[in-house]
């Protein structure tokens, strides 16, 4: 056998060994590829239901703290208001004791100045 026909002899199989493995290379090469793809795809998929569970539940908290804001706000104004009541009537009282005070001090005799009517005993 001649160098020739060695050459034509083996070139059909090598080529087609050759093709073999360039063929297996860029197919695993694209299985990688596809696969390294599909895992950023579940990844970024995990992330964005992180984030939207997360979004639920500030908007959920925002909601309870805007309604325990407003019941403190109510609860605030209505202690106010009682607070207002009593300092007056703490403040008629102190009137009325000084009243009495001032009744003695001068020596008036009894009775004591009238008790006013809206004012508890």
């Amino acid at each position: 056998m001649d160098w020739q026909s060695l050459v034509e002899a083996l070139a059909t199989p090598v080529l087609m060994a050759g093709s073999g493995i360039v063929g297996g290379l860029l197919t695993s090469a694209a299985q990688k590829r596809a696969a390294r793809v599909q895992a950023e795809a579940q990844a970024t998929s995990r992330e964005n239901h992180l984030i939207d569970q997360l979004q639920e539940e500030l908007s959920s908290s925002r909601t309870e703290q805007a309604a325990r804001m407003l019941a403190q706000e109510e609860r605030m104004t209505g202690l106010e208001e009682r607070n207002g009541i009593l300092v007056d009537r703490t403040d008629r009282y102190r009137d009325l004791l000084h009243k009495h005070r001032s009744h003695i001090w001068d020596g008036k005799p009894p009775p004591p100045p009238e008790w006013p009517d809206d004012l508890p005993r």
